[in-house]
C-alpha cells in the first residue's frame, strides 16, 4: 500500500506540478525530480547510520540481561555481519522503527497533497516529498533488500557459492 502511494506521487509529479504551477517549464519540472533522488540517498545513509544504532543498543540491552545471567558476551562477528544468532534479535532491530517512518511517510504526504492542491511556494511540495521519500526508502531497504538477500544467498550456497550476505 505504501509503495503504491510513494510509486502513484513519483509518476504523476510533472502533471501535479504542470497544472499546480503554469509558470515552471519541462526542464524545471524535470529538475524536481531530484527532490526524490535526494530524498533516496539520504534516507539511504540514515538507514545505515539507524541500523547500526539500534544494532548497538538491542546488543547492549541483551548483554546486560545475559550479565545479569551469568553468560557470556554475543558472538561480534555473527552480530556485526548481521548474521541471525539465537540471542540477537535481528528482525526486532531492522524493523522496530518502521511504524515511525510509515506515520511520517502519511504525514509528508498528506502535506504534500495539500500544498499542490493550494499551490503554495513550489518549494514546499519538494521539501515533503523529500521528507516522504527519505522516511519510506528505510522499511523498503529493511524489508524488501534484506529479503531478497537471504533468498539469494540461499541459491547461491545451494549452487555451491559462498555465503554472499
Amino acid at each position: 500500500m505504501v509503495y503504491s502511494v510513494f510509486a502513484g506521487v513519483t509518476a504523476t509529479l510533472s502533471g501535479l506540478l504542470a497544472n499546480a504551477y503554469p509558470s515552471l517549464s519541462q526542464g524545471e519540472i524535470g529538475v524536481c525530480f531530484l527532490a526524490i533522488g535526494l530524498g533516496c540517498a539520504f534516507g539511504s545513509c540514515l538507514n545505515g547510520l539507524i541500523l547500526d544504532w539500534e544494532f548497538r543498543r538491542i546488543k547492549k540491552s541483551i548483554e546486560r540481561k545475559r550479565k545479569q545471567d551469568g553468560n557470556e558476551k554475543i558472538n561480534d562477528e555473527k552480530c556485526e555481519a548481521g548474521k541471525e544468532s539465537s540471542d540477537f534479535p535481528i528482525e526486532y532491530a531492522r524493523l522496530r522503527g518502521i511504524p515511525l517512518h510509515v506515520l511520517v511517510f502519511v504525514a509528508s504526504i498528506i502535506g504534500y497533497a495539500w500544498a499542490i492542491q493550494k499551490a503554495v511556494h513550489i518549494a514546499v511540495p519538494l521539501v515533503l516529498q523529500f521528507f516522504s521519500v527519505s522516511t519510506i526508502i528505510i522499511p523498503f531497504i529493511n524489508l524488501l533488500i534484506k529479503g531478497f538477500s537471504r533468498i539469494l544467498n540461499h541459491k547461491c550456497i545451494e549452487y555451491g557459492a559462498d555465503d554472499i550476505t
